[in-house]
């Protein structure tokens, strides 16, 4: 069962950050509403994807060298960045969007992929930022069951294959 969850919470992170980073410097067309390689970012915008890349970069490390501090580090991250994300994306959907927000999100996002429908002034989440959020779920539940499946055994060993 531990090398499970080893096994899913590394796959896990290494997916999340190569898709993030992909979603940030590559067009995917309506995707991400890039249309020219390279993305253009300035030094300024560049920051955030960056410091995400870099913070996952250090979970997937803290994941394969096993060091528990860092891997608590990383869920705290990821649990930032997950509520942030899901603060500011799923209330305009769930709640409905005032017209400030709505004038935004047609500027931002109003031509990109959508998985759920929108009606009236309940603004559908672009579908990249929902890839991410399913993503970083998948991520934390599966980092923080390593963490517990890793302190239940308590021998110290090494995730062996099976076979």
């Amino acid at each position: 069962m531990r090398f499970r969850w080893w096994k899913t919470a590394l796959t896990s992170q290494a997916t999340l950050l190569i898709y993030f980073q992909m979603c940030m410097w590559l067009p995917l067309g309506a995707w991400n509403d890039q249309f020219s390689f390279p993305v253009q970012h300035g030094l300024q915008s560049s920051i955030g994807p960056a410091a995400i890349g870099l913070g996952t970069v250090l979970l997937v490390t803290a994941t394969v060298l096993e060091l528990h501090w860092l891997l608590w580090i990383g869920v705290v991250g990821h649990s930032l960045w997950f509520i942030a994300q899901a603060t500011s994306i799923w209330p305009p959907y769930i709640m409905g969007a005032s017209a400030g927000y709505a004038a935004m999100y047609y500027r931002v996002w109003g031509r990109t992929t959508k998985l759920l429908p929108s009606w009236g002034n309940h603004l559908a989440p672009d579908a990249m930022h929902v890839v991410i959020q399913v993503l970083l779920i998948a991520v934390l539940v599966s980092t923080v069951a390593e963490l517990f499946t890793r302190k239940a055994n308590k021998s110290g060993e090494k995730p062996q294959a099976i076979g």
